[in-house]
């Protein structure tokens, strides 16, 4: 059953904490030997300088507040993970704004970039491959477990997963939604048109073995997902979602021009179990990106994807939108990781 009022309300209740923390991060690169793959990461961390003032910018296209290799607190105690995974062609950086803010709250937050499927480096195949993404996550979470200084910093039974579009469908496949390429197969031919169906357009399918679709990618080690305009939605087993027991999370706007929110956002929650659901009243797929800056603005103008919201004029809700959603998912963490563990691993699993 979906739960739209009871979010809402602690919206209203629970006031966003102020920290006296600052924003560190940094960059690991890292290599799945047994799939041949890289799998590079940004962690933000709290650090102890509470500057505020600090103004950068992710990949020249993106503001940011946070400080490159900071020194962390290493006498803090282990703080929860959140694990995030961005959209299709997206970067490791889509979602700063949020790893920002929760490092802020106290979280250590660790975004994946998806190799082949980045704004910079893609292929159709790798945007059909969805079941690759939460290997990816599983991946990196094994690295940061047997990391010589990561290990212990962080609280390995307090960790989440989050993601935006094709990381919204990557956050529900580890808490255990399996995809269908058949289901989306014949969605897409009977849509004849829809925009995400044209996303792999040009793929060499009889490259691509699908048999790896199939499976469950859910990892145990997950205590809450969250999904922000999740995609896949009809291209995903029914049955697994009435299956999920894993607290879940959704957000996204009613006006999402780019997948369509009934099949989508309000499918999955209307499918797992105890699904909470934020709908934004505006915003676009899109406002779970970053504000930009004057260079992301003048590139994104010409994109296929309006990515800053100018051509649609919703860039003006764009921090406003950033606080409510920040607000949701801090409440919503809070409530729904476990209490802090008192011993960390120290390698894999």
């Amino acid at each position: 059953m979906r739960r739209v009022a009871g979010v809402c309300a602690i919206l209203i209740a629970w006031p966003l904490a102020v920290s006296a923390l600052g924003v560190g991060f940094e960059e690991l690169k890292l290599r799945d030997e047994s799939r041949d793959r890289p799998v590079h990461l940004k962690v933000w961390y709290p650090v102890e300088d509470a500057r505020r003032d600090i103004s950068i910018s992710y990949d020249l296209a993106f503001k940011g507040h946070a400080r490159a290799n900071a020194t962390y607190l290493e006498q803090a105690a282990p703080r929860p993970l959140v694990m995030l995974s961005h959209g299709d062609r997206g970067s490791n950086v889509d979602q700063s704004w949020l790893a920002e803010a929760l490092a802020l709250q106290g979280y250590v937050v660790a975004a994946v970039s998806h190799w082949m499927n980045t704004w910079r480096e893609n292929t159709p195949e790798a945007t059909i491959k969805v079941w690759d993404r939460p290997l990816d996550i599983r991946f990196a979470l094994d690295e940061l477990a047997a990391h010589p200084a990561w290990h212990a910093r962080i609280d390995f039974a307090r960790v989440s997963a989050a993601g935006h579009s094709a990381g919204g469908y990557t956050a529900l496949a580890l808490a255990g939604a399996i995809y269908s390429p058949r289901r989306m197969s014949e969605y897409c031919n009977a849509q004849g048109g829809a925009r995400e169906c044209r996303l792999g357009d040009g793929a060499d399918l009889e490259s691509i073995d699908f048999t790896a679709a199939r499976d469950s990618y859910r990892d145990p080690r997950i205590s809450a997902v969250i999904a922000m305009a999740p995609a896949l939605g009809p291209g995903v087993e029914p049955g697994s979602l009435s299956r999920i027991a894993t607290p879940a999370l959704i957000i996204a706007a009613r006006d999402d021009e780019l997948l369509d929110y009934d099949l989508n956002a309000k499918a999955y929650a209307d499918r797992i179990p105890g699904a909470q659901i934020l709908p934004l009243p505006k915003g676009g797929h899109f406002v779970f990106m970053p504000e930009c800056t004057l260079m992301g603005k003048a590139v994104t103008w010409f994109h296929r994807f309006d990515i800053c919201g100018r051509r649609a004029g919703m860039v003006a809700d764009r921090p406003g939108q950033h606080e409510q959603i920040v607000k949701a998912i801090t409440v919503f963490l809070h409530k729904n990781l476990p209490a802090r563990s008192a011993v960390a691993p120290t390698g894999r699993r």
